[in-house]
């Protein structure tokens, strides 16, 4: 593989409009469960594109995530590692700032799911790239600087999948050190801090009756 590669209709219509739909849920059940209104295009955004809703490691882009292996192992003629998946829902006024990325997206591919109106251009190693739905670019992500300019349509929404060499100096980076693909370390924590707090409760609980008696 060159620096990047295009890769029309890398997803069916079927799967795509899985994805699209599963995406847009967790985007609707965020917001609810939050009771965020959803004019906030800000409040699950990232330090990198605030305009956007962004997640780690849905169950869906990490299935995705074996779905397209195979391709980016042709493309690139390497065996690969899945490290982690990332999705972003874009809106009016976004930015993605020029930049490369860490040592778990060695190898990349971008999948464009959805387009509202019209596809939003990235600019991969200074080109121009237009991506429609179920189109992908796999490029070699901590080397090939991407970007794109500010967003003018109401949404795009984009899967990120990443990869590593499984026999090279990033090997370790599978599944982006988790145990395995659909950890999501910041429900781990969660659940570990309320699981933590019970046994207090629980704990407060047995010396008050312990002092009673």
């Amino acid at each position: 593989m060159d620096r990047y590669k295009i890769i029309r209709s890398a997803v069916g219509p079927e799967v795509l409009r899985l994805v699209r739909d599963s995406l847009i849920i967790a985007k609707d059940a965020d917001y609810h469960l939050e009771g965020v209104p959803f004019e906030d295009k800000q409040r699950f955004g990232d330090s990198q594109c605030r305009d956007s809703y962004v997640s780690y490691s849905h169950p869906v882009c990490e299935a995705l995530l074996l779905t397209v292996q195979p391709t980016l192992e042709r493309e690139t003629g390497k065996s690969l590692s899945p490290t982690y998946s990332y999705f972003r829902i874009y809106w009016t006024g976004a930015i993605l700032e020029k930049h490369t990325d860490r040592e778990s997206c060695q190898y990349s591919a971008s999948l464009c799911v959805d387009a509202d109106p019209q596809p939003w251009p990235i600019f991969i190693d200074g080109r121009e790239v237009t991506l429609n739905p179920g189109d992908m670019v796999c490029y070699e992500g901590m080397d090939v600087e991407h970007w794109r300019e500010p967003y003018t349509g109401k949404q795009q929404i984009q899967v990120f999948l990443h990869f590593v060499d499984k026999n090279g100096v990033h090997a370790d980076r599978i599944f982006d050190r988790r145990p395995c693909l659909g950890f999501d370390r910041a429900m781990a924590k969660a659940k570990a801090a309320a699981r933590a707090e019970a046994a207090l409760k629980l704990l407060e609980q047995a010396k008050n009756k312990a002092s009673k008696t």
